[in-house]
């Protein structure tokens, strides 16, 4: 499977409008790259259960004005990851709620910035704001909180992409076979006639011709 890439870029901006269209989400084989969006939240990725290679959150305080920046991860429903895990230079998110638990198959590392959107509230807009949040939350020990660990290897995190026990949908209905109509051989002619001739035997002279027009034989008689 492949990637995918969730950004916003100069004159194109991903929104929460935009991560709507998302919302039937299920898997992604390959990696996840969250970057640059331009919404607080991650509502439209709440059925994303299932990630195949590694999930990246970084940068989404960068783009649009401060009420636009991330500040909570909820609305991702992600349970699975396989890869690593790693949150990073999101300047207005001071903790992981919504997020979790996760079955993990690689490392996993994120950085919180309790505090930091107090201080470089007004330090104006778009990447201006973001290198100004960047130095003054990087710089001051106050304002970041990081943590960072190793999965357990104990674990399983060999979870096929195609079969994932994650995905919360039914499985796609198989459609059934349809046993194949057998065709019934129709009597061309009446048996029990003079000399067994074909056709309808008559009463008096046992004459016999072809069937009736409903396709029967008449009494006493049965088909050849």
């Amino acid at each position: 499977g492949g990637d995918l890439k969730i950004a916003s870029a100069a004159g194109t901006s991903v929104t929460g409008v935009a991560l709507a269209y998302l919302v039937n989400l299920e898997k992604v084989c390959g990696n996840v790259h969250i970057a640059q969006i331009d919404a607080p939240t991650l509502n439209g990725l709440q059925k994303l259960a299932f990630v195949g290679g590694s999930l990246d959150i970084s940068q989404n305080s960068y783009y649009g004005t401060k009420d636009m920046f991330l500040t909570s991860l909820a609305g991702l429903g992600i349970k699975y990851v396989g890869g690593s895990i790693k949150i990073a230079q999101n300047y207005y998110l001071e903790d992981l709620g919504g997020f979790g638990p996760v079955t993990l198959g690689g490392n996993w590392a994120f950085d919180l910035h309790p505090g930091c959107h107090s201080v470089c509230e007004d330090a104006g807009m778009y990447v201006s704001m973001y290198v100004n949040c960047a130095n003054l939350c990087n710089s001051d020990s106050s304002y970041k909180v990081t943590k960072n660990g190793v999965a357990d290897t104990t674990g399983m995190y060999d979870a096929e992409c195609a079969g994932n026990p994650y995905t919360t949908a039914p499985p796609t209905p198989q459609p059934t076979a349809q046993p194949t109509p057998q065709l019934t051989a129709q009597p061309q002619a009446c048996k029990n006639c003079w000399n067994n001739i074909p056709g309808v035997c008559q009463q008096a002279n046992k004459v016999c011709w072809n069937l009736l027009p409903s396709g029967e034989c008449p009494t006493d008689t049965s088909p050849c």
